[in-house]
């Protein structure tokens, strides 16, 4: 510690976000494994620290054989199974969730030319569903808009808009 210093605090994060899942299913990890490890890591942060927890589904891809053999043990209908077992992980963990393939909507432009990674405008969607999700979640968020709420002019005045209607 330096001389004079403050004692030192770590920081400890309020929000984790757990993306994984989609090597899992392309390397063939069971689900029924894949979902003891998600539950397992949830209780261990929990164990150390109580931060917000968000888990995120796999995202669409459209290049199942990329990686070669080791790679391809995954399929669509596999990536949705997934999808629904991180989705009840959640649920029962009571962590936020974030369901990547229904925003996809299986729209192959959202996704890179390698078929498996998402491109610019499918990161895009990826950030506006988490912020969708905390945003409608976290009413925290809001606590800066609101309190500017009541020192500016309403962005529609009802009253202006029923006069015009009764003339």
């Amino acid at each position: 510690m330096l001389s004079g210093a403050a004692s030192w605090h770590p920081i400890v994060p309020d929000l984790l976000v757990i993306s994984y899942g989609l090597n899992d299913a392309r390397g063939g990890t069971a689900i029924d494994l894949f979902c003891d490890c998600m539950r397992d890591i949830i209780r261990r942060v929990r164990d150390e620290i109580q931060p917000l927890i968000v888990l995120m589904g796999p995202y669409y891809m459209t290049d199942f054989k990329l990686g070669g053999e080791d790679w391809s043990h995954a399929d669509l209908d596999l990536m949705y199974k997934y999808n629904d077992e991180i989705r009840d992980v959640a649920a029962a963990a009571d962590c936020l969730y974030v369901d990547l393939l229904q925003s996809y909507r299986e729209a192959d432009w959202l996704v890179h030319h390698d078929g498996c990674h998402a491109n610019d405008l499918g990161h895009r969607i990826v950030a506006n569903k988490v912020f969708e999700v905390l945003a409608s979640n976290c009413s925290g968020l809001a606590k800066e808009t609101q309190e500017l709420e009541q020192h500016i002019p309403p962005w529609r005045d009802e009253s202006t808009l029923q006069r015009s209607f009764e003339e």
